[in-house]
């Protein structure tokens, strides 16, 4: 079964608030709740879109990306740095991580939905 979007951040709250966003445009969601539960995930989802949390205890977010990224069966996932992190030096280290966005977790849905139409959705 494949699934367009997936969300990985530990805090619950903020990934209940963006899954029921994403579903109220349309879209199909899991939830990850860890960097590790979401590389068990990835072996029977390939999700067109993931927006992961950078700031994840045990496996952060950027050690996540570098796992996807070094997997070809991802290379055409679209990685969001979805995060409360904004100096410039996170964002650099994200690109280098090989996340392709890097949103605020205070985000609007114009942004949101700016990236989720930049793919066709």
């Amino acid at each position: 079964m494949e699934y367009p979007i997936l969300i990985v951040d530990d805090n619950k709250l903020l990934t209940g608030i963006l899954s029921k966003l994403l579903h109220s445009l349309g879209y199909d969601v899991v939830v990850a709740h860890s960097g590790r539960e979401a590389m068990r995930m990835l072996k029977n989802i390939k999700p067109k879109i993931i927006f992961l949390d950078i700031g994840m205890s045990v496996m952060d977010g950027y050690e996540v990306a570098k796992n996807i990224r070094n997997d070809d069966n991802f290379s055409q996932t679209i990685l969001v740095a979805f995060t409360g992190r904004n100096k410039r030096d996170d964002k650099l280290k994200a690109r280098e991580a090989g996340f392709d966005h890097y949103i605020n977790k205070s985000a609007s849905i114009a942004e949101i939905r700016m990236i989720l139409n930049a793919y066709d959705f």
